[in-house]
């Protein structure tokens, strides 16, 4: 199941990243609102081009595994979910300090 989510989850961020581009591009954004985006294609692209494929290629070989390598092999898996964690929660924030970012923005009309 996971396998057919984050695939499409990390596509639908790249996509998203894009969109918000455009936006700041044609808004004139300031500096914070490009560092905040920065954040965010980073911690995205960083979990899904780099984090992800190593985690997807880490699972198949626990499956065929013997039970001697499993415990390196589970080691392994869960450094990388961890740093996809902390990866993805680096792009919630940044992307809640964008929206706050943008709101400030607004106000000041």
């Amino acid at each position: 199941m996971v396998g057919i989510i984050f695939p499409r989850y990390y596509m639908i961020g790249y996509v998203c990243g894009v969109l918000v581009l455009g936006v700041l591009l044609l808004s004139g954004a300031a500096g914070l609102k490009w560092c905040a985006w920065g954040i965010m294609m980073l911690g995205t692209a960083s979990a899904g081009l780099g984090v992800n494929p190593k985690a997807k290629v880490l699972k198949e070989q626990l499956k065929v595994s013997s039970e001697t390598e499993k415990p390196n092999l589970e080691a392994r898996f869960k450094s990388l979910h961890s740093l996809s964690v902390k990866l993805n929660a680096a792009v919630l924030f940044a992307g809640l300090w964008l929206l706050w970012l943008t709101s400030v923005t607004l106000d000041s009309f």
